[in-house]
C-alpha cells in the first residue's frame, strides 16, 4: 500500500463521519410539547396597603465652633533708642610759647690805630745872604700810652641758646652733629632675630589656611610647597608653586593662604635686609 493510497482511505473516512454527524444532527425528532398544567386562583377581597409616607428628613443645622478668645499680647514699649555719644570737644589751641632769642653779645669796640700824619712839604724859604743862627725849637714830650693791664677785660656772660637762630647775612648754618649709628647685632643675634621673623609669618599663614571644599568632599590629602618673597615693608609678593600637589584644589587653598596674609610686619632693619625669599610647605590632612 502505497502513501497515497493511505491518505486517500483516511480522507474518505472523515469525510463520512462529518457527513454521518450532519445527518443525524438534523433529522433528529423534535421532543413532543407538554400538556398545560391548571393552577387554581382564589379572589380575595383585601384592603389595599396604606401608602407609608417617608418621614421627613431631620435638618441639620451647622454647629459654630466656638472659639475662645484669646488673651491678648502685652504690648512691650519700644526700646529707648541709644543716645548718641557725646561729641567730642575740641581742644583749646595751645598757646605757643616765645622762644626766647639768645641776647646778642655787645661788640668791642675796636681801638683804632692813629694813622702816621704824612709830613706837609715845606716851602723852601729864601736864604738870605747871611744866615742867621736858627735857636732850636725846644722838644715837646710825647704823653706816655698806658701800659696794657696784665688781666683782660671781663666779658658778659653769656648764656647757653636754646635755638641757633638763622643766620641774618645769609651765612650756612654749621651742619649739626650726625647721630652715632645703633651697634651692630652680632651673628648669634642676627640668627635669633631671623628665627623669630619667620616663626612668626608662619603662624599667620597657618591662621589663613583652610581645606577647601573641594577636596574635602573628594577626600584629597598631602602636601603643597609654596615660595615667595617678602619685601622691607613686610609685602608678600611673587607666591608660586615649587612641587607639583597632589590635587588642583590644595594647590589653589595653599597659595590663598599665603595672599591672605597679604601685609606682614617690616623685616627687622637689624637683619640688614632688603627681601626676603621664603618656602613652606602646608600639610592638608582630613584626620
Amino acid at each position: 500500500m502505497t502513501p497515497t493510497r493511505t491518505g486517500l482511505f483516511v480522507s474518505l473516512a472523515l469525510h463520512g463521519l462529518i457527513a454521518g454527524l450532519l445527518w443525524w444532527l438534523w433529522f433528529k425528532p423534535a421532543p413532543a410539547p407538554k400538556p398545560p398544567t391548571a393552577l387554581p386562583i382564589s379572589l380575595r377581597m383585601f384592603a389595599p396597603a396604606p401608602v407609608q409616607t417617608p418621614a421627613p428628613a431631620p435638618v441639620q443645622t451647622p454647629t459654630v465652633p466656638q472659639v475662645s478668645p484669646e488673651p491678648a499680647a502685652p504690648v512691650e514699649p519700644p526700646a529707648p533708642s541709644p543716645e548718641p555719644p557725646p561729641e567730642p570737644t575740641p581742644e583749646p589751641p595751645k598757646a605757643q610759647t616765645p622762644r626766647a632769642e639768645p641776647p646778642i653779645a655787645p661788640k668791642q669796640a675796636e681801638p683804632k690805630q692813629a694813622e702816621p700824619k704824612q709830613a706837609e712839604p715845606k716851602q723852601a724859604e729864601p736864604k738870605p745872604a747871611h744866615p742867621k743862627p736858627v735857636a732850636p725849637k725846644p722838644v715837646k714830650p710825647k704823653p706816655a700810652e698806658p701800659a696794657p693791664s696784665a688781666h683782660p677785660a671781663a666779658e658778659p656772660a653769656q648764656t647757653p641758646p636754646t635755638d641757633p637762630a638763622p643766620p641774618a647775612n645769609g651765612a650756612p648754618a654749621a651742619p649739626a652733629s650726625a647721630p652715632t649709628p645703633p651697634a651692630k647685632p652680632s651673628a648669634a643675634q642676627q640668627q635669633d632675630l631671623l628665627a623669630a621673623y619667620q616663626a612668626a609669618l608662619a603662624a599667620a599663614i597657618e591662621r589663613e589656611k583652610f581645606y577647601p571644599p573641594l577636596a574635602r568632599r573628594l577626600n584629597q590629602e598631602g602636601s603643597v610647597e609654596i615660595g615667595f618673597t617678602v619685601l622691607a615693608d613686610g609685602r608678600i609678593v611673587n607666591i608660586h608653586l615649587l612641587t607639583q600637589a597632589p590635587s588642583a584644589a590644595l594647590e589653589r587653598g595653599a597659595m590663598a593662604a599665603i595672599a591672605g596674609v597679604g601685609q606682614f610686619k617690616p623685616i627687622p632693619p637689624q637683619l640688614g635686609m632688603g627681601t626676603m625669599n621664603l618656602t613652606i610647605s602646608l600639610v592638608y590632612k582630613l584626620r
